[in-house]
């Protein structure tokens, strides 16, 4: 019965933030917005990173060609978006706020030694560094 009776105030809290326009909808939810904001931009900064930042920063300061640059990016690319279900079924397994801190934590902590495995210059630490 208690979830039931959140589920009805959530609803009259929902209708009375929208009755208001858009200023009520962001008085009324600024922290989801936020949280919203922030993964979206973590999630879009992480793959700008591997399709946009790396192909320039392998070939301007790596010294790989442009075409190779842009070549090494591409299996980590293939396997990511094989990785996309797997990771959607590891979510509905443990839930999606582990799954986003631990892939949040894993860039945080990863991102040093990838540089530093690319670093290296041959192509299966650069490809290892990617990934």
């Amino acid at each position: 019965l208690d979830a039931q009776e959140n589920v009805a105030k959530d609803a009259a809290a929902s209708d009375a933030a929208a009755s208001k326009g858009p200023v009520g909808i962001v008085k009324a939810y600024w922290r989801s917005l936020i949280v919203a904001m922030i993964v979206v931009a973590a999630a879009n900064t992480a793959g700008y990173a591997l399709t946009s930042y790396m192909p320039t920063y392998l070939t301007e300061s790596k010294g790989y060609d442009p075409v190779h640059g842009t070549l090494l990016t591409i299996p980590v690319l293939v396997i990511m978006s094989f990785c996309i279900p797997l990771t959607g079924k590891l979510s509905d397994r443990i839930g999606r706020r582990p799954v986003l801190w631990i892939g949040a934590l894993s860039t945080v902590v990863l991102a040093a030694p990838a540089f530093m495995l690319i670093g290296i210059g041959e192509i299966w630490s650069t490809l290892m560094g990617l990934g």
